[in-house]
């Protein structure tokens, strides 16, 4: 069997890994009436693609603020024994600042975090969606305030593959870098600290009086900034066969985050933008 044929093998496997992982978080959401959607790439799959973007190798939901923390507290009791969650004030060296619903009878390591104490297995993101200013230069300035503490959260957890800037931009972040993990090591900056104040940053702006919305965990920055309408009270859609819970207004959300969603990338981007060092099945 050829290397590509292997890779796109493996890929299945570990998608159908978390499809299972969806389907029973669906179902402990519908018995609390927890609210969730598939946002980011799940979404834009599900709409694109019926399922999963081909390439694409996680999920990615996101819940209010209220619904999350509510997830947050039931999710490890009603979980099935071989699921679990990972957050940061249950794990050391937790590198980010939502949960990971994760299967225990795999493992698994990003590249950027393999010489950290965090391990985990095949995992569904659950990102919570908080509220933000209505005035759009304070939006700005909270988002720039949230993204420092991510940095600090990164530099402390994960090594020097995070980083890809070249040349002198790349000098300075791995600069910064060092000196945060010197200042972590002695003592004087503590990632549990880091943690609590980002999730007090996090939760500053009520969610359900907030007329703009933001993923701030995600990977698309501010775009990520949308009208809560769009997230509504969420709309049933179809995800490799199954009905799981979308945002209510799927194309305007898509077309915020992604521009012309329906567009395929050029071929040579078609690919995951993770990279695991260890994966076992």
């Amino acid at each position: 069997m050829g290397a590509k044929a292997t890779v796109e093998t493996e890929l299945k496997k570990l998608q159908k890994v978390e499809l299972n992982m969806l389907k029973e978080i669906h179902a402990i959401c519908e018995a609390h009436r927890i609210k969730y959607f598939l946002i980011a790439g799940t979404l834009l799959g599900a709409v694109r693609h019926g399922g999963f973007i081909p390439w694409d190798d996680d999920i990615d939901i996101g819940m209010p603020r209220p619904d999350y923390d509510k997830f947050a507290q039931i999710a490890r009791q009603k979980l099935p024994e071989c699921m679990d969650i990972q957050a940061y004030n249950s794990h050391n060296y937790y590198p980010i600042n939502f949960i990971k619903v994760i299967d225990k009878r795999t493992r698994l390591i990003e590249e950027a975090r393999k010489d950290s104490e965090h391990v985990s297995g095949v995992y569904i993101d659950v990102f919570p969606i908080d509220g933000s200013p209505n005035n759009r230069i304070l939006r700005k300035l909270h988002y720039l305030h949230v993204k420092i503490y991510r940095l600090l959260i990164a530099y402390c957890c994960c090594n020097e593959s995070i980083i890809k800037d070249n040349g002198l931009k790349r000098m300075i972040k791995l600069s910064i870098m060092r000196i945060v993990k010197i200042l972590e090591k002695l003592g004087f900056l503590k990632i549990t600290y880091l943690h609590k104040k980002m999730d007090k940053l996090l939760k500053k702006y009520d969610y359900d009086s907030s007329l703009i919305v933001c993923n701030y965990l995600g990977g698309w920055g501010q775009r990520e900034f949308v009208p809560k309408e769009y997230i509504g009270i969420g709309a049933p859609i179809m995800f490799e066969g199954h009905v799981f819970w979308g945002v209510e207004k799927p194309h305007d959300y898509l077309v915020k985050v992604y521009g012309d969603y329906m567009k395929l990338p050029p071929e040579e981007e078609r690919k995951s933008h993770h990279s695991f060092s260890i994966l076992e099945l």
